[in-house]
């Protein structure tokens, strides 16, 4: 493993390129294209003004920036950095902003959800979507297979969801969503023959599928605490429901009942579980006794520990008083890319990670933490899990070697508190994000890299 060289970054504002070569990222008034073999710079653009979001073309070939503030999108061309693009909402301004599967269109949310603009890249033209229904995750989200586009529309009264052809923007079909009282967003499933829309009330648990194949509508409800997170496995054979009672409810993709419950309790008591605990240890053999014992966190280093003892016990977080009214849930809940894990995190148990084998229906492994997880995410190439804790230290798992810890180098200039990870597409590195400043992780030589 290697590190690359530390440079700033705007918040979180950085993506890999689909095809594996890039990573782009802002900061202030300019985004920077990097060559990840090499970590130097390809590209510089300017941007007029602090970019908030970027996203890549699926093809790579062109990076949409998203200025929200100005109500901007700026679109740069990788191949001819002197084209230039800007598309500007003057009425109402833009508060989403993505790429369509075929990388010569652009859509953008105006604010308060008033219509979604259809840009065409090819003939300067422009479509429109109305009637959208504001919901938690995004208003609109294509298909796995890029054919349709799903919406959730409201008249009058009633809400729907829309499906449109992503090549001629036309109306496809409008599936009604009756049952469903204050709808929290919609998910694809893989295949891209089901969407799943779930109530955002918090004192039942209820999701409609609807079925494109079928041309069909049915309803899971329970007489329990709702829906937070929504997980569908890479087959599409199982839904997960991170619910706001702790709980995951499974749902097989047949008949859409209930499979299996996974619970968040505050004690393991299973032998078949692997329990590791964050402990620090001096880092050097070689420290002097008294210095082992001050407070420097430089003489000490974190590992995880298989803690062999059962039961183990969790204590649960207690809230502050501005959190009395928040409901605490689910907050984690995503299938590894085989399909056979799925890792979770409750919020009110915020420095442990859960680790749940799918198929057998028991779970795998527990992670205590010794402060609260940010960020946790699954390498898309092989079965391994990265998840940081805001420390200079990144929890590596796998079910062969169980739990390790990768630690960001030490510089006299920078600190690096990883706060955010993300994979690259083909899983052999890993960009580590900490507040203004990134670097990037190398699980492989630089140079084997294709």
């Amino acid at each position: 493993m290697s590190f690359s060289e530390v440079f700033r970054v705007e918040k979180d504002v950085f993506k890999f390129s689909l095809d594996g070569k890039y990573i782009a990222y802002a900061f202030q008034n300019n985004v920077y294209v990097r060559n990840v073999r090499s970590s130097k710079i390809v590209r510089t653009f300017p941007a007029v003004d602090i970019v908030q979001y970027i996203e890549w073309s699926p093809d790579s070939k062109f990076i949409l920036c998203a200025l929200y503030q100005s109500g901007i999108v700026q679109v740069l061309s990788l191949q001819f950095p002197k084209w230039k693009c800007k598309i500007k909402e003057c009425d109402v301004g833009i508060k989403q902003a993505t790429w369509s599967p075929d990388s010569r269109h652009i859509l953008t949310v105006a604010n308060f959800n008033v219509w979604v603009c259809i840009w065409s890249l090819s003939d300067l033209s422009v479509k429109y979507i109305y009637n959208l229904k504001s919901v938690i995750n995004s208003v609109v989200e294509f298909s796995p297979d890029g054919k349709l586009l799903a919406a959730i529309e409201q008249h009058e009264s009633s809400f729907c969801v829309a499906t449109f052809s992503s090549t001629s923007w036309h109306l496809s079909k409008r599936y009604p969503c009756d049952k469903i009282e204050i709808i929290g967003g919609l998910s694809w499933a893989p295949d891209s023959n089901t969407i799943c829309i779930w109530d955002r009330r918090v004192d039942i648990c209820r999701v409609l599928i609807v079925s494109l194949l079928k041309n069909g509508v049915c309803i899971f409800e329970r007489q329990s605490m709702g829906v937070k997170t929504v997980s569908w496995s890479p087959s599409g054979q199982f839904l997960a429901l991170g619910c706001y009672d702790g709980k995951i409810r499974l749902l097989n993709h047949i008949t859409w009942s209930q499979l299996n419950v996974f619970e968040h309790t505050a004690r393991i008591d299973s032998s078949v579980c692997t329990v590791y605990k964050e402990i620090l240890v001096p880092s050097d053999s070689s420290i002097p006794e008294r210095e082992k014992n001050n407070n420097d966190s430089s003489c000490y280093k974190s590992i995880f520990k298989v803690v062999a003892v059962r039961p183990v016990s969790i204590t649960p977080r207690a809230k502050c008083p501005k959190e009395l009214t928040y409901h605490c849930g689910v907050w984690l809940n995503n299938f590894s890319t085989c399909g056979h894990f799925l890792v979770t995190s409750c919020e009110t148990m915020p420095a442990t990670l859960w680790i749940w084998n799918v198929q057998a229906g028991i779970l795998h492994t527990f992670l205590s933490f010794d402060k609260p997880i940010v960020d946790v995410a699954w390498d898309p190439s092989s079965l391994r899990l990265a998840a940081v804790s805001a420390s200079t230290n990144i929890c590596l798992w796998t079910p062969a070697s169980g739990a390790s810890v990768v630690q960001t180098p030490e510089s006299e200039l920078w600190n690096i508190i990883v706060s955010g990870i993300k994979w690259h597409p083909w899983g052999h590195t890993l960009a580590l994000n900490s507040k203004n400043i990134m670097t990037l992780l190398w699980f492989t030589g630089v140079t084997e890299f294709s």
